[in-house]
């Protein structure tokens, strides 16, 4: 990568850089971890038990190895989306109820 010619510019923006290095360090960590699912098999076994989920109970979305927060996400704006749904009258797009 070329460094900014600007170094004013580069001042401005090393909060972005920083976020930058940090995220690759990260997942250089997290590949070196032997703790760390990396088998593409999770995904195939997760598919599996979508399929075998009987129709009206299969969730919106379903997280594959680490979540990174991403159920806690979904659990907070989960009554959002489907209030949005009822406010436009599409509820039965969200599929069978339970």
């Amino acid at each position: 990568m070329k460094p900014a010619a600007n170094q004013e510019m580069l001042a401005a923006y090393a909060h972005v850089d920083a976020f930058f290095n940090g995220f690759v360090q990260m997942l250089s960590d997290m590949f070196e971890n032997d703790d760390v699912p990396t088998d593409a098999g999770i995904v195939v076994e997760l598919f599996a038990e979508l399929i075998d989920t009987p129709k009206g109970k299969r969730p919106l979305r379903t997280i594959s190895g680490l979540d990174f927060g991403q159920q806690a996400i979904n659990d907070a704006t989960d009554p959002i989306r489907k209030a949005s749904l009822e406010a436009l009258n599409i509820a039965d797009w969200d599929g069978p109820r339970g």
